[in-house]
């Protein structure tokens, strides 16, 4: 990049240096089956596709991560004031994160896949009980809730199921 493309990723990397507080959490949990139900430690989850990729796998890791609240704010404020490339290179910098830190979760577990509600075979609206078993679990370093649509907010967030291989 050079110009304006590179100023507007330069300040982008070092505002997030600055003001963002991207988090990640991570929980394990026993896996089984039961008829088209996926169980999470006992929590049934329907979906004949989530049972038939479970196949013989009996543990997996609840993973939530995000970029914050920080840059969704950021983000909002440039578009209030008429600064549209700023907006969008902080949105996808945000976005970027969020999947790094998820990937990056994955390859330390040695995983090569997860599954989250509205995609995958898995149906969004089981977001909120996803989210719910996560934080019955463990304390969430930051604000993460589900609208009724089933998106998380902040909006630069996601809540995965990490499938472990059998041991």
């Amino acid at each position: 990049m050079e110009g304006r493309l590179e100023e507007n990723a330069t300040f982008v990397r070092s505002w997030f240096a600055a003001h963002a507080r991207p988090w990640a959490v991570s929980v394990s949990v026993t896996l089984s089956t039961d008829g088209d139900n996926l169980l999470i430690d006992e929590d049934a989850f329907p979906s004949a596709q989530l049972v038939t990729r479970i196949g013989s796998r009996s543990r997996g890791i609840l993973v939530a991560v995000s970029a914050g609240p920080e840059p969704e704010a950021e983000a909002a404020a440039r578009w209030q004031a008429d600064e549209p490339d700023l907006y969008y290179f902080i949105e996808c910098y945000a976005s970027a994160v969020v999947e790094t830190l998820l990937r990056n979760t994955c390859a330390q577990l040695g995983a090569k896949e997860f599954w989250c509600p509205g995609y995958r075979e898995w149906p969004l609206a089981q977001m909120p009980r996803l989210l719910d078993l996560l934080t019955r679990k463990v304390t969430l370093p930051g604000p993460l809730r589900v609208l009724e649509s089933g998106m998380l907010m902040p909006r630069k967030s996601q809540v995965a199921l990490v499938p472990l291989s059998p041991a």
